[in-house]
């Protein structure tokens, strides 16, 4: 018995340790013994190494997509052009005036207005057909200065920014102008000073004031609906930023297989030592008999 005591003094605790890491290892790096003592845990190493390898694996994945996600989020592209908006997913909506705009879709010999054609939903009422634009993944179809006049008017908020984004992509032009009778007497008079008007820019700086005083009409209807202006806040915010809470999944999966692992480890630490101390004992003890 004293030799017994001896024997498991002098076992070295790095021996014990590096078997057991050892035994751990050897499973991934598949270099497993066949000894008939380390049958019983076979199962066990098996699906510690399995349980590990897949909590790295899908752990990582999630993490990854998710700290992407949430640091640089994938904002989406709207569509700009008449072929962009041919190929996406979206309602399309169609000011209808007189006929105009849905004659020319009917007409046209385009591919992508023909694709828009069978997407298109007819809409009388302008101000319905922006408001539909406001909707996730509808985009509505118009006359531009009156889109532009509507939609400082009655679709901006209180610093004067529109909520819709307008497309720079044009169907196709009508030049606007002023008739008068045929054969009227004041037709020279009359052209000759809308040409005036034209060419030292009154015209246009009607069109600038006229904005101007639809844009502060909609600054001053857009602060009396608190509503709709909570509303458009909401949609507008940037995303937020990593929480806790969005990597439950990660944390839980991890702390399993951390739990799993150090279990394995103790259990083989603990039945590798007890085998080493009934070995060296039996081998001290037959040693001093014979001697």
């Amino acid at each position: 018995m004293q030799n017994q005591e001896i024997s498991s003094k002098t076992m070295s605790w790095k021996s014990v340790f590096g078997n057991s890491i050892g035994l751990i290892l050897r499973p991934l790096l598949d270099q497993d013994v066949t000894d008939s003592m380390w049958n019983n845990m076979k199962i066990i190493r098996l699906l510690a190494a399995v349980w590990l390898l897949a909590s790295i694996v899908f752990g990582t994945a999630y993490r990854a997509k998710l700290t992407t996600f949430r640091s640089i989020p994938i904002v989406e592209k709207l569509p700009e052009t008449f072929q962009e908006l041919s190929e996406s997913e979206y309602k399309i909506v169609l000011h209808t005036v007189g006929g105009l705009l849905l004659a020319s879709f009917d007409s046209s010999s385009n591919p992508i207005f023909k694709t828009i054609r069978k997407k298109l939903v007819l809409e009388k009422n302008l101000q319905k057909c922006l408001g539909n634009a406001l909707e996730d993944k509808t985009a509505c179809i118009s006359m531009d200065s009156s889109t532009v006049y509507e939609g400082l008017k009655n679709f901006s908020s209180v610093d004067g920014n529109s909520v819709l984004h307008m497309s720079k992509d044009t169907f196709f032009s009508i030049l606007g102008g002023a008739a008068i009778k045929k054969n009227s007497p004041l037709y020279g008079n009359f052209a000759r000073v809308v040409r005036i008007l034209l060419d030292v820019g009154i015209v246009k700086r009607l069109l600038e004031l006229e904005l101007l005083r639809a844009r502060l009409s909609g600054r001053l209807w857009a602060k009396t609906i608190v509503e709709q202006e909570k509303w458009r806040k909401s949609k507008c915010e940037g995303p937020e930023g990593l929480n806790t809470k969005d990597i439950y999944a990660v944390l839980l999966v991890t702390s399993i297989a951390w739990l799993i692992s150090l279990g394995v480890f103790l259990t083989e630490f603990f039945l590798l030592s007890n085998f080493f101390y009934g070995i060296t004992s039996h081998i001290r003890i037959i040693g001093s008999i014979n001697a």
